[in-house]
């Protein structure tokens, strides 16, 4: 569920997090609202993105030392030309790979995705665990202020009305 401004805003020192959880908390500060929250990327993909800072980030450095000045940008994420990249490149990157894959699809619709699959994810866990919120932890892990917010990122949700229901009636019952 990270935004591309999220993408375009992570430095090397995000992948220092290790460990053989599932998912790596990652604490991102510079969001659309101004609050800091953790996104949690799959140990997989933090460890492809390790690999990536090996290879080809630093042959991006190395190049670009020898055109600017002689140090290496914090951003995680290079230009051809060993920049930061801006959040519309990474849209534009994203956009371009979809196309060659044959989908039509947005960066943001990841977001989407993700705010659907975890919905799901938390409301089995939620039988469980009848403490657990789905709705409100679903919002703390978008990074919305506003639970309204939320709620319009699940209108592509088909799910079943009594969870939400049951979601909402816990919601408020803790607010009360």
């Amino acid at each position: 569920g990270i935004r591309r401004m999220e993408v375009a805003g992570l430095t090397v020192r995000h992948l220092k997090g290790a460990g053989s959880e599932p998912m790596v908390p990652v604490q991102i500060d510079e969001t659309k609202g101004g609050r800091s929250r953790i996104i949690y990327p799959p140990a997989p993909l933090v460890d492809r993105t390790r690999a990536y800072v090996r290879e080809e980030r630093a042959v991006l450095v190395r190049r670009a030392a020898t055109k600017w000045a002689d140090r290496d940008p914090e951003a995680l994420f290079l230009t051809c030309r060993g920049q930061p990249m801006k959040p519309r490149r990474v849209g534009a990157m994203f956009t371009a790979a979809a196309e060659a894959a044959g989908v039509t699809a947005t960066f943001h619709a990841l977001r989407h995705t993700f705010a659907a699959a975890m919905l799901r994810f938390l409301q089995r866990e939620a039988r469980a665990n009848p403490e657990l919120n789905p709705l409100l932890a679903l919002q703390v892990l978008l990074g919305h202020a506003d639970l309204a917010t939320t709620a319009v990122y699940l209108r592509v949700v088909e799910t079943d009305l009594s969870a939400i229901e049951a979601s909402v009636d816990d919601l408020y019952a803790a607010l009360l």
